[in-house]
């Protein structure tokens, strides 16, 4: 999705977003927003593997092969 949103800038593409201490791969996914998300790890298929968050709390992730 591309486009504005609120006039920020999507997809990691140059943007205030970036100015406000979130951090982007070279791909432009998220890694991690402070205060909020404290980082965040893709597998090599894009997928978001685990996301760790700024209270210590995590979330793994986990997708069916066959409902790709």
């Amino acid at each position: 999705m591309d486009g504005d949103r609120n006039g920020e800038r999507l997809l990691g593409l140059p943007s205030p977003l970036r100015r406000h201490g979130r951090t982007y791969t070279t791909n432009g996914d998220l890694l991690s927003i402070p205060g909020h998300i404290a980082s965040i790890e893709y597998g090599a298929d894009g997928q978001t593997k685990r996301s760790d968050y700024a209270n210590g709390v995590y979330t793994t992730f986990t997708y069916s092969p066959t409902r790709r």
